[in-house]
């Protein structure tokens, strides 16, 4: 396995195999938990808040003399096998913001300004690797 989850060949290739037949091309793959938690003092997660196992996926699709990219989220299935969930347009990310309360450094949550409820805080990001940052 690869020192960071970026340079990882099989996690690459499984996305691949997840988004077959969408035309896109991955670029880069990490792995990463997905909370809606808010942190409490040691960089825990509060209680009830269960982080979930994802795969965030930034792919790119070539459409005559344009090149698109988005940002897949991939989520892992009962048998192990990654399958798509969620899908943004990266034209439409506006901030990535670090978590200070996270000594770490790998939480941050990505900001979009086409999000139809925006009342609703958007998710935290955890790098599964400290090799990502």
């Amino acid at each position: 396995m690869a020192k960071s989850s970026a340079d990882d060949e099989e996690l690459r290739r499984a996305c691949e195999v997840a988004i077959e037949g969408t035309k896109q091309k991955v670029v880069m793959s990490i792995r990463v938990a997905k909370s809606r938690g808010t942190w409490v003092k040691a960089g825990k997660l509060g209680r009830g808040h269960m982080a979930k196992p994802r795969v965030l996926a930034l792919s790119t699709k070539v459409k005559g003399q344009r090149t698109k990219a988005f940002l897949r989220v991939l989520k892992y299935s009962t048998g192990g096998v990654l399958e798509p969930a969620k899908l943004y347009k990266l034209k439409h990310l506006s901030k990535v913001e670090v978590i200070a309360n996270d000594p770490s450094g790998c939480t941050f949550m990505l900001g979009f300004d086409n999000l139809r409820n925006q009342s609703v805080s958007p998710p935290q990001w955890t790098m599964r690797n400290m090799d990502d940052r």
